[in-house]
């Protein structure tokens, strides 16, 4: 009896660390606009806006200067360093598995990357707000983000707006702020992904 129970709970163990144990969850709602325009487009051009940004309730600024002063006082130039990496992140993690959570869910009806400006049409993603979180705790790493999607040659002319927001996935060693929020950039490529594939 013990040994099946040390089995199962060996197999638990394997199957957590193999696929992760994750919790995810998004909002999504068309704002304005329609999808028809998607319809044919096999390539759409993605660029990424940072402005504004909100972080744990406060401007992006007054949180990463927060942040960093009590990481300097424990470790001189650590707080720097983190700064350099939080802005490191949103190419290096972010904008990639938003990207390619993206495309992969749209199972090859269209391609969008960051290096296609020769498109007709643009998606706009906008971050509007980070809460970070903490690992260990209840409080989940989310993001809030604006899809826009705009002609490129002409980008005031929006011709669809969504609103994903409270993306969050948990997974089993998402224990670095970066890869939790890589983790909602992941799910919400996926969520919209699902929301526009019909279109195509």
């Amino acid at each position: 009896m013990l040994k099946s129970y040390l089995e199962l709970f060996v197999m638990t163990i394997l199957c957590l660390t193999l696929f992760g144990c994750t919790s995810d969850k998004a909002n999504i709602l068309l704002l304005d606009g329609n999808l028809n325009f998607l319809k044919g487009q096999k390539l759409i051009n993605v660029e990424y806006n940072y402005d504004n940004l909100m972080v744990a309730g406060m401007k992006e600024d007054s949180y990463l200067e927060k942040i960093a002063t009590r990481k300097n006082s424990d470790e001189p130039g650590r707080g720097d360093r983190w700064i350099e990496q939080w802005f490191a992140d949103r190419k290096e993690r972010f904008q990639p598995k938003f990207e390619e959570s993206l495309n992969e869910y749209l199972l090859g009806k269209a391609i969008f990357r960051s290096d296609l400006q020769d498109t007709k049409y643009s998606l706009v993603l906008k971050t509007i707000f980070i809460e970070p979180g903490t690992y260990g705790s209840n409080k989940n790493t989310k993001i809030d983000v604006d899809c826009q999607f705009v002609e490129t040659d002409n980008p005031q002319n929006v011709l669809a707006t969504i609103l994903i927001d409270d993306s969050h996935k948990r997974g089993l060693f998402d224990y670095t702020v970066g890869f939790r929020i890589q983790l909602a950039y992941e799910l919400a490529g996926q969520k919209l992904a699902s929301f526009i594939i019909q279109y195509f």
